[in-house]
């Protein structure tokens, strides 16, 4: 049924998309393809899941627990991060920190408008709005702090935490980085590949962890990921960066102006990178995680 849905697929595909490259995975083989454009994109909010694997590598070597108090890490540096006591990594990643809407979005936001040319300090000025952790907000504040995070417990550079755990072992060349006013690697966003890339990282979640036989994360932290942990809507659940289509049961990741991936099945990935700015690729996303029939 996989090969019946990447050809309704690639057949929906429209030259107005803008859609630059697609990929398939199946049975460990990659079918790379060019639709419009070579070139690496910005992969945008499919950031989210590689800073997400970060964690998991910093997780498995004990460097860091997921019940760790942000305002811990960073109080003797930023004695306003007091505003995230009781926040921990985990509540970060399923985007449940109580903030009240999302920013520091630095593809749309205006930053003048902003209190500090330090996003770290911006995150933690803004603060919370609800003590609880029930209200799901998605934010790229959230993830440029996991960022920060990975960095502090990991004694390394996020980009280069990336390059030497991940873009490395996965054969990935010619990468790019986006950096907020401090030289910090965007967390959120701002990591430029290609569809085969996207697939690649995508194939470390469907794979429990291994990338050709090489363990990038463990299993377990994997298994977490995939949970669904709080509900976005009543088509939607969120893990740590993975989206859960709860009718399908497909997991994904998206980014917008059309980037996404989806795990089809035990074997098989499709995913696409465009740069669609009228969401005229959001029919490509329905097909994807459409339900296939037994």
């Amino acid at each position: 049924m996989g090969e019946i849905k990447f050809k309704k697929f690639l057949n929906h595909i429209e030259e107005e998309m803008h859609v630059y490259s697609i990929c398939r995975y199946y049975q460990g083989i990659y079918d790379f393809r060019v639709i419009q454009n070579a070139k690496k994109t910005n992969i945008y909010s499919l950031s989210k899941n590689v800073t997400t694997l970060c964690i998991g590598i910093l997780y498995d070597k004990g460097l860091l627990s997921l019940d760790d108090d942000v305002a811990d890490i960073f109080l003797m540096e930023y004695p306003s991060s007091i505003s995230y006591r009781g926040v921990t990594i985990e509540k970060v990643m399923m985007q449940v920190t109580g903030i009240e809407k999302g920013f520091l979005d630095i593809d749309c936001d205006d930053f003048s408008s902003y209190p500090s040319d330090d996003y770290l300090e911006v995150v933690f000025k803004f603060g919370r709005k609800y003590q609880d952790f029930s209200h799901f907000v998605y934010s790229d504040s959230n993830y440029y702090l996991l960022g920060r995070i990975a960095e502090k417990k990991g004694n390394m550079p996020l980009d280069k935490m990336i390059e030497k755990y991940i873009l490395r072992p996965l054969d990935i060349e010619n990468y790019d980085f986006q950096y907020c006013t401090k030289g910090h690697q965007m967390g959120a966003t701002g990591i430029f590949l290609d569809a085969k890339d996207v697939c690649k990282i995508a194939s470390i979640f469907l794979n429990e962890g291994m990338y050709n036989g090489k363990r990038i994360v463990s299993k377990e932290y994997i298994d977490m990921c995939m949970t669904p942990r709080v509900d976005v809507d009543e088509k939607t659940a969120y893990g740590y960066s993975i989206w859960i289509d709860k009718k399908s049961g497909i997991r994904y990741g998206m980014g917008m102006l059309g980037q996404m991936f989806a795990l089809i099945s035990k074997e098989e990935i499709i995913s696409f990178v465009s740069y669609d700015l009228t969401s005229r690729t959001n029919i490509l996303k329905e097909l994807l995680l459409e339900k296939e029939d037994e």
